[in-house]
């Protein structure tokens, strides 16, 4: 499978010097999910 590249939306947080905890809050992602998006990996988000 091909890797997905999470950077464009990292790197807003990075320059506002925010956590990917603290987003991840905001956006009501969990943990598993936000790790999964730090390894480049797949997400499925359904409603």
């Amino acid at each position: 499978m091909e890797q997905v590249s999470y950077k464009k939306l990292f790197k807003p947080l990075i320059d506002r010097n925010e956590k990917k905890t603290e987003f991840a809050a905001k956006a009501g992602i969990s943990q598993s999910t936000l790790a999964k998006m730090g390894k480049g990996q797949f997400i499925s988000m359904v409603c």
